[in-house]
Order: C-alpha cells, then sequence, then structure tokens
C-alpha cells in the first residue's frame, strides 16, 4: 500500500502545480442530415418520436463507426428547456469504439459532435452549460489520460483531455452552488492495469481537475461509479475490487462527505442488497434514491443516512438502465421494469403500471416542456414519448398460455452457440431474443460464481446429469442424478409440466433425436428411481402403465417406477428403435404392440424406420397431416440408438430417418388438433453425445439440426392460419447442461472466444496425447501436443458435463417475467436464474387467470419495507 500513497501524494501535487495540463480542442464537424419521421402511436400510449427514421444508418453515418445490434442506443438523455440532448453509445459502454451527443425538438434529431469514447454514459446540465464524462478514450486516445467535454451555449464541442491515468469517468455532479465540477473515474496506477476509483473536481469547467479523492478515502479499491451532491454532502458509489468486501460480484456501496470531498465515510447498512453499480444515483422527494445489486428494490438515503428498503413486489428494474429514474412536476417517480414496462410510484410502496411495450427500453428522462417521458430503446437506437398530459395507468393484460414449447438442447453451453454460428456464419432469429442464464447443479450441490471463474477446475465438479437436470426444469425440484422426476431418495414421484398440462385437458409430447425414454424425454413423460430403467419409462410415456409390456420378472429394466401416469402422451417420436439397437430404452415388445394397435380408436397411429425407405420424414409428416390423427408415434434411429449424426455440412444424415424439425413438425400439427392447446418437449440429444465424444463436426452440425427444429416452431408460431400467436404461446429455449467444458484452449476460461470454426479447422481436430481430449489446433511439428506458438481454434477440456451456466432464450406470453428469477450473479455471465425457475415460469403461464408474485422476505416492518 506504500507504493500507492506515495502515488496519490505525488499525483496531487503535480495536479495542484499545474504540471499536467488540460488540452481542449473545439469540433469541426459536418454533421449528416438531420433525422426526421411521422409520429405515431405504439402501445399503450408510447409514441415513436421517428418513426420512419433508420438510427442505426443514420448514427453510422455520423460517427463513422457501425453499431452494435444489441447494445446501440441512447444511454443518456437530458432535457434542456425545448430540446432534448440525446447520448448515443454504438454498444455497450467502455467496450465498443464510438459514441455520438445530438440534439432534438421532438421532431428533428440532428447530430452535434461525436466522442472520442467507446460509449456514452452520463451527461448534466448546468447554468445552461451541458458537461459529458468521457466514458472510455479511444479512437486514437490512450489511457494517460481520460477526457471531458464542455458544451457552451451557442458554441461547439469542447473536448478537454486533462485527467491523469483516467480509463472511465463513469458520472458528474455540478454544484451550482459552489460552481464546482465532479468526475467520479476509473483510473491506473501508472500501468494500465491496477485500477482504482477516485473523484476529481473543477472550479473552472473542467479546464483543469483537483482529486479530491481516491481508494485511500473509501472511494473504492477498483472504481468510483457515480458522484451527487443532497442535504449538502457529496455521495459517491464505490467498488472495491468485485466487492470482495461484500462478498458479492460487482456489487458497490456508498461513501459520503461533509466537506465538500476532503474527508469520506463509507455508509453502512443492514439492508439486505447492496446497492448496483452503473445505475445513476437520484434525488427524488428529499430522498437520495439507488437501485439494488438485484434490482429488485430501491435503497432510499435520508439527510442523516438512514437508509430504507423498498422493495418491488412486482417487478424488476430492467438491465442495463444507467439512467433508471425519472421524476416529474406532479410529484411521482418513474423507472423502467424488464422489457417496456414504464411504472411509477408517489411513495416507493404502490406502484402503477403506465405502460407495457414489451420492449428493450433502457433509458427514461423526464422533458418539463413538453410534460413528456422520453424513453431510449436499446439495439435499434429508438425513441419514445409517453405524454403525461393523457397518460393513464393501465394493466399489462397477460394471459394464459394455450401453447407451452420447451426445446432443450442436451449439452449446449455458450460456446457450442458459438461454434456453430461460427461456421454457418449466421445467427439464428431466436439468439437474437433476450438472453438469460441458468444454473444447473443437481440436489446437494450448488454454484459458486467466484470459483467459476478463478478456478478453471472448479466447473468439473458438482454437475448435473441430465436426468436430475430434466427432472428440475419440468417439476421445479432439485434432485439427485439418476432420477427421473422422483424426490432425492425416490420416495416420491413430483408432479411434471406434462401432467399439469394434461390436468388441464391439453394434449402433451415429446420429441428427441435419441432414444424416447432416454432422461431427458423420460423425464418428462415418466417417473423412475434410476434413468437406466428405459422399459418402464417408455411404458408409462405410450400407454400410462410403466408396465404394461412387461414386469420386473421379464427385465431389471421395468423396474424402479412410481405407478400409472394418465393419460399417457399423445404425442412421442424419437429414436431407439429396437431393429437397429438392443438397449435398455425400447424393445421388441414396444414396437410390436404399437404396430399392432396402430390407428385403433385412441391408439398411436404408428410410423416406423424401414430399410431402404428414404423418406422417414416424408412419411411422418403424411401421417401427422392426415385429419383424424390426434395420436402419433415414430419409433426412428440408428445403431447407436440416435437418429444418425447430421454433420456440419449437411451429410452423415439417413433419410430413412427424419430430421428433428420434422419431426417436431408432426408434433406440432397433431397436437394442435386439440382445442384446449398442447405443451411440448423438444430435445436435440445428440448435441449432448456429440459433446461427449469431444467431436466438433458431429457437435455442430447437431447443433444445425436443433436450430432448424426451433425456427420450425417459430415459423409455426407466425403462420396466422393454425390459431398460435406470440400472446398465447410461450417458447423456452434452453439446455439442460454443458458437456465437454468447451473452451478456446485447454485450461483456458470459457469466456474467451473461440477460434475459426469451418471445414478446414474441423479437420484439424484430434487428440492432444498428454490430456486425452480433442483439439483442433496447427500442429507444426506433428507430435499431438499444442506446444507453444502453435494456434490453437478450440479445445475439449472434459468428456463429461460441467457446472457451468448455459444460456436461455424466451419469447411469447410470459416471457418478460423471467429477469424476475435471478436471483444470482456471475461476474462474467452477469444475472443468472436456477433450471428450477424454468418450471415455475410455465407453471404460472399453464394456469389461469395468469398472475405473477414472487415471494420476498419483509424484515421489520409490515408496510412493504425494510427499515435498517
Amino acid at each position: 500500500m506504500v507504493h500507492k500513497r506515495i502515488w496519490f501524494i505525488l499525483g496531487t501535487i503535480m495536479l495542484a502545480s499545474g504540471l499536467i495540463m488540460g488540452l481542449t480542442a473545439g469540433f469541426a464537424y459536418s454533421p449528416p442530415p438531420p433525422l426526421r419521421g411521422t409520429q405515431t402511436t405504439a402501445q399503450t400510449g408510447l409514441v415513436e418520436l421517428l418513426p420512419t427514421a433508420d438510427y442505426t444508418a443514420w448514427y453510422e453515418q455520423a460517427t463513422g463507426y457501425t453499431s452494435d445490434p444489441h447494445y446501440f442506443g441512447a444511454y443518456k438523455l437530458e432535457p434542456n428547456g425545448d430540446q432534448l440532448y440525446v447520448g448515443f453509445g454504438t454498444g455497450r459502454p467502455a467496450e465498443f469504439d464510438g459514441s455520438l451527443l445530438a440534439v432534438t425538438d421532438g421532431d428533428v434529431l440532428t447530430a452535434v459532435a461525436p466522442l472520442d469514447e467507446q460509449g456514452f454514459i452520463d451527461m448534466q446540465l448546468a447554468n445552461d452549460t451541458l458537461f459529458i464524462p468521457g466514458a472510455d478514450p479511444c479512437c486514437g486516445d490512450g489511457w494517460n489520460l481520460g477526457n471531458f467535454y464542455v458544451k457552451q451555449p451557442g458554441q461547439s464541442l469542447t473536448k478537454y483531455r486533462n485527467l491523469p491515468n483516467v480509463i472511465h469517468s463513469w458520472g458528474t455532479w455540478y454544484d451550482t452552488d459552489s460552481d464546482i465540477l465532479y468526475a467520479a473515474v476509473s483510473a491506473h496506477l501508472g500501468d494500465n492495469t491496477t485500477l482504482t476509483g477516485e473523484i476529481f473536481s473543477s472550479t473552472n469547467q473542467a479546464a483543469d481537475w483537483s482529486r479530491v479523492g481516491n481508494y485511500i478515502d473509501g472511494l473504492g479499491n477498483y472504481r468510483t461509479y457515480d458522484v451527487i451532491g443532497f442535504a449538502d454532502k457529496l455521495y459517491a458509489v464505490w467498488s472495491d475490487d468485485y466487492a470482495v468486501s461484500t462478498n458479492q460480484y460487482y456489487a458497490c456501496g456508498l461513501t459520503v462527505s461533509e466537506d465538500g470531498g476532503l474527508n469520506w465515510t463509507r455508509i453502512t447498512t443492514t439492508t439486505s442488497q447492496p446497492i448496483t453499480c452503473r445505475s445513476r444515483l437520484h434525488v427524488w422527494n428529499n430522498q437520495l434514491l439507488a437501485l439494488s445489486h438485484d434490482r429488485k428494490s430501491f435503497l432510499a438515503i435520508d439527510g442523516d443516512n438512514h437508509i430504507t428498503q423498498y422493495p418491488l413486489t412486482d417487478y424488476r428494474v430492467t438491465s442495463w438502465a444507467y439512467n433508471a429514474l425519472a421524476s416529474d412536476q406532479e410529484g411521482y417517480l418513474y423507472t423502467l421494469a424488464d422489457y417496456g414496462q414504464i411504472i411509477r410510484t408517489k411513495d416507493l410502496i404502490n406502484w402503477e403500471l403506465m405502460a407495457y411495450a414489451n420492449r428493450d427500453l433502457f433509458t427514461i428522462a423526464y422533458w418539463p416542456d413538453k410534460n413528456w417521458l422520453v424513453v431510449g430503446e436499446r439495439g435499434n437506437g429508438r425513441l419514445w414519448k409517453l405524454d403525461l398530459a393523457t397518460a393513464q395507468p393501465t394493466t399489462p393484460g397477460l394471459q394464459s398460455a394455450k401453447y407451452t414449447i420447451l426445446m432443450v438442447a442436451d449439452g449446449w453451453g455458450a460456446n457450442h452457440i458459438a461454434a456453430a454460428n461460427g461456421y454457418t456464419d449466421n445467427t439464428p432469429v431466436y439468439q437474437r431474443w433476450p438472453r438469460y442464464w441458468i444454473s444447473t447443479y443437481p440436489a446437494n450441490s450448488g454454484y459458486d460464481p467466484t470459483l467459476a471463474w478463478s478456478d478453471f477446475n472448479y466447473p468439473l465438479t458438482g454437475y448435473t446429469d441430465s436426468a436430475a437436470a430434466a427432472t428440475a426444469l419440468y417439476t421445479g425440484q432439485k434432485t439427485s442424478n439418476g432420477r427421473i422426476s422422483v424426490n432425492i431418495t425416490a420416495t416420491q414421484r413430483l408432479r411434471t409440466l406434462s401432467e399439469i398440462a394434461q390436468g388441464l385437458n391439453k394434449a402433451t409430447g415429446a420429441v428427441s433425436s435419441v432414444q424416447i425414454s432416454h432422461a431427458t424425454p423420460g423425464a418428462w413423460m415418466g417417473h423412475n428411481d434410476a434413468r437406466g430403467n428405459g422399459f418402464d419409462i417408455a411404458d408409462e410415456g405410450l400407454w400410462g402403465d410403466p408396465n404394461t409390456t412387461g414386469t420386473i420378472t421379464d427385465s431389471t429394466r421395468y423396474g424402479g417406477g412410481h405407478g400409472p401416469t394418465l393419460p399417457p402422451q399423445d404425442v412421442v417420436i424419437g429414436g431407439g428403435h429396437p431393429a437397429w439397437q438392443t438397449s435398455s430404452y425400447v424393445n421388441i415388445s414396444m414396437r410390436d404392440l404399437l404396430a399392432v394397435n396402430s390407428g385403433e380408436p385412441d391408439e398411436f397411429v404408428f410410423i416406423e424406420r424401414f430399410t431402404g425407405q428414404a423418406n422417414g420424414g416424408e412419411r411422418l409428416l403424411y401421417a401427422a397431416n392426415y385429419s383424424t390423427t390426434t395420436r402419433l408415434m415414430g419409433l426412428f434411429g440408428g445403431t447407436g440408438g440416435n437418429i444418425e449424426y447430421r454433420l456440419a455440412d449437411g451429410s452423415g444424415h439417413n433419410p430413412e430417418n427424419p430430421t428433428l424439425a420434422e419431426m417436431t413438425e408432426s408434433a406440432l400439427i397433431v397436437l394442435n388438433r386439440n382445442p384446449e392447446g398442447f405443451a411440448l418437449m423438444v430435445e436435440g440429444g445428440a448435441v449432448d453425445w456429440a459433446s461427449h465424444a469431444n467431436n466438433m463436426d458431429r457437435m455442430v452440425g447437431e447443433m444445425i439440426g436443433f436450430n432448424a427444429a426451433v425456427q420450425t416452431v417459430i415459423d409455426w408460431v407466425d403462420d396466422p392460419t393454425n390459431g398460435s400467436n406470440w400472446s398465447n404461446t410461450l417458447i423456452i429455449i434452453t439446455g439442460d447442461h454443458e458437456t465437454g467444458y468447451l473452451t478456446t484452449a485447454p485450461n483456458t476460461f470459457a469466456d474467451m472466444p473461440l477460434g475459426v470454426v469451418n471445414a478446414d479447422t474441423l479437420a484439424l481436430e484430434k487428440v492432444v496425447e498428454s490430456n486425452g481430449r480433442r483439439a483442433s489446433w496447427q500442429d507444426t511439428n506433428n507430435n499431438n501436443e499444442i506446444d507453444e506458438g502453435e494456434t490453437v481454434y478450440w479445445a475439449w477440456n472434459s468428456g463429461g458435463h460441467s457446472n457451468s451456466l448455459i444460456p436461455l432464450y424466451a419469447r411469447g406470453v410470459g416471457a418478460t417475467q423471467i429477469a424476475h428469477y435471478a436471483n444470482g450473479h456471475d461476474p462474467v455471465r452477469g444475472a443468472y436464474l436456477d433450471n428450477t425457475d424454468v418450471f415455475r415460469l410455465f407453471n404460472h403461464v399453464l394456469n389461469e387467470p395468469y398472475t405473477l408474485y414472487l415471494p420476498i422476505i419483509l424484515l421489520g416492518s409490515s408496510d412493504n419495507r425494510i427499515i435498517e
């Protein structure tokens, strides 16, 4: 610590003596033509300011930078009389080059000047002067100095490059009483690496700065995120090395100064949540407001530094809302809840819903001259308004789901998705939906986000198998590995989503590219002590009675059952045909009974694989399209039990079997004949099998096949002729666990991007002799080892499952509620929920009326507040 303290003292002396000079630059800028459009009304009173305009193209013309399709938008809005300043960022602040200051009167958007920053985070208007902290120097500017921008009335934007060693300037505040400007920054100790939080002040509007505090004063060993004045004090947001002091990743705390920044004291709190780091502090109703780390409550600080926690019982403030709060002249406080919900309050206890747009709204500001709320939409840069003169509280209009579809890519992870997308040079439509992360561990295990990214071998412990993971997805209960929809001790059967749907007179079905009674489809339609008892599980799913075709005296595979499940499934399609594989999943007695009864009343129409008939998919679809088919069973597969692998280039698939997309389409056609709707599970099971084998070619091929099945479902929902739409259908796409621990190189964490995945690099994949795992690399000396200097494209680090977070995508009725369940926080993936929460959401939307209230523990008060 001594060397840091010396650095701090020397830095202060240098600043005071003027050795670090303020560099100014006026912008000579030729903006593109102003952006214009015609206002039209959107959902629940929202009006797009420029609906005919292409914000993205205009921004790219104005800056010369490419906008990011996920993160481009207005990160800060600042009213100025009859004009509104708009701060556009090309992507997530501090990660992508480019940002732009613009101004609008509500009808025309005009570029003011681009900023030499990676992103746009904050700005403040004071005494007709606009102050903008530089988010992250770029575009020729290094990290030896940080930037600050000032716009005086009638003048062009002025850039000051004079903040020593500053990487990010997160927030700014201008004290109009003392005419002092403050900046909350992240700096480094002269090495571009070791970060420290600091606050600077300026008495001449950013021309010169003095450091008023850093980590020594409690401003954050890692970063200082915001600074604001309240009750004659200064408040700042600090973070210590990923908030180790609070045992929270990216959680922050408050510190206060009562003497203008000369001395700082951290505020201790007994509330259940620390504050989030990057959302701005906000003064409202004689309180200083901070958003909680989980975004499910607000922390209100009074003039004596007492903190009261107010839970948001029915909402969660949306992610990426760095500027999440606005207050109007009537005394209302507004914020943005997940995916387009604008809510307001006058007491932090009772909230009203003012608009529900089902859009990724992430910035909010109140424009007094027009009495509008203005909000920004992330991804496309659009701006929307809510006219408060006419706006009235509303309801979200959610309803129960007639159709629920769960699609499981068994064994997938973030890098499995990246590999398939890289090979095809295409991002599937569903991956443009909001992405979430889920934990997958079984009972008596857990997930530690700290160890997951600090101990490379940690994800190879405590992992789930498919049986326990599927049980969690379908029942909301954790169980032991190997159990099929029963509890840990196998003493109690658990009610599945399939059974809940059947109780509502809905049709149900299971589709899989592996054996029909394998773990993932098995847990959907059966209950058993052990996943290996495939005969019992298959009988239960096909006929309801787990001993329809045999008993334990015929085979131990008929054991472990927990009684009948009636009615049985309406559609079952998958692998395991006993003519190709003798296994523990499907036997010849089942096949024969299906064949004998095919087409009889209340029985399955049975379609199977035939040698030499290269039309398996065509025959299956023909049977599904026959108007009297209300139950359909398709039995296919190969010598491995699964539908033969589809390789990356499309080869390998045997057309005697249908594709996963054809099986899925057939299931949708038949199930939709039930007027009450249906619940369907679709599994891309061989993604897992290929990953166990560490075979990228097979894995990518299976992922491509799974993606095609997902697109089939999306096209079905979009089809206006079948009764489905996004207001009565919920689709969730996820996995049951990650398999293979796929990373960019051996012993490299999974957050690093994979190398090139194409035909050439697929051909390079082989076993690394020293660890027995396959990888793709340029083995220049052909010694079957990855040597220093050799280019590595990817590596498998396990032949089994990993305890890693996996992605989840959702769209449709209730999908926006998923974020409510995200109670965990991962340092790399961010907020995450658990696989049991998938059941909870499906269960809510299956039942009517649709109402979602989440459990909240209240301490110390009976009026919905948590009091310190």
